[in-house]
């Protein structure tokens, strides 16, 4: 394997589309697990959904540049270090966003609207939104709801309101625990690396986190108990999946407050078994519940 396409796997961050698993809760919650066209028309969006993602994350690093050069862990990244050229990682991020959006139009049109949405829409976060206070959480938010926006889409369900605030609070949650651990972590330089930290305080993202997953945990529970979604399962109660819920949330800011971690969520969910075994366990509760 040459240096170049080792540099680009490493650019494009295949670890971190982990997160492209939000597609598959419509998937889940419509009960349609089991309908193979369901099945298959979700994960070639999932795997689309991949594609721009790479795209987004290339482009991103080189419009970065100059401020991953500042950071102590981003400057390691193959663009900032130097180690992968600019032209080569356009390239790839043009044939990936391409492939992905031509591809989406033969699943629904309305995934290539949401695909090409979500790559403007982290070219914007990038050049403009990260480095404004809050907003920069809630476009974290959007990226994570277009997620189910396209998994919905695909299958052709109604997206359900509560999945949608769920989802939001859930990336406002995690995205202000990554501005926890970034203040943290550079402390007197996390100006530099991004303007909107210097508006931050710990005191005050520590507010927000505890609100986001107050907020979470409450809304959730709502959402297993809401007439209409007791309607959708036949009476059956989405309720015995809450103590999951809770020990996740629960879990995930112990690894932000006691083990100062946060930085990366995904990083934190693959090397934290209990968060792993209670996902799983949440999953298993959840198909018990709709489809058994």
């Amino acid at each position: 394997m040459s240096e170049t396409v080792k540099n680009l796997i490493i650019s494009i961050r295949p670890r971190q589309w982990l997160k492209n698993g939000f597609i598959f809760a419509p998937l889940l919650f419509a009960q349609k697990i089991f309908h193979p066209p369901s099945i298959f028309k979700t994960a070639a969006t999932f795997t689309l959904f991949c594609l721009m993602s790479a795209a987004v994350y290339l482009v991103n690093d080189t419009l970065d540049i100059q401020k991953d050069k500042l950071h102590p862990v981003k400057k390691n990244r193959p663009i900032a270090s130097g180690k992968l050229n600019i032209k080569p990682a356009l390239f790839c991020a043009f044939a990936a966003a391409s492939i992905s959006l031509f591809s989406s139009c033969l699943l629904t049109p309305w995934l290539a609207f949401i695909l090409l949405t979500y790559f403007i829409s982290n070219i914007a976060y990038s050049k403009i939104f990260k480095d404004l206070v809050i907003i920069d959480a809630m476009c974290f938010a959007l990226f994570f709801i277009l997620r189910i926006a396209a998994g919905a889409a695909v299958i052709k369900v109604e997206l359900s309101h509560w999945i949608t605030i769920c989802t939001g609070l859930l990336a406002l949650f995690i995205a202000f625990g990554k501005r926890h651990h970034e203040l943290k972590l550079l402390e007197k330089e996390a100006a530099n690396h991004r303007p909107a930290l210097e508006k931050y305080s710990p005191k005050f993202i520590e507010q927000m986190i505890t609100v986001t997953a107050a907020s979470l945990a409450v809304f959730y529970t709502l959402y297993t108990v809401d007439s209409r979604t007791l309607t959708i399962t036949g009476g059956r109660n989405l309720l015995v999946t809450v103590p999951f819920a809770y020990y996740g949330i629960f879990r995930y800011y112990y690894n932000l407050f006691q083990l100062n971690k946060g930085g990366d969520p995904t990083e934190i969910i693959l090397n934290d078994k209990k968060l792993q075994i209670t996902a799983v366990l949440w999953i298993i509760a959840v198909l018990g519940v709709l489809y058994f």
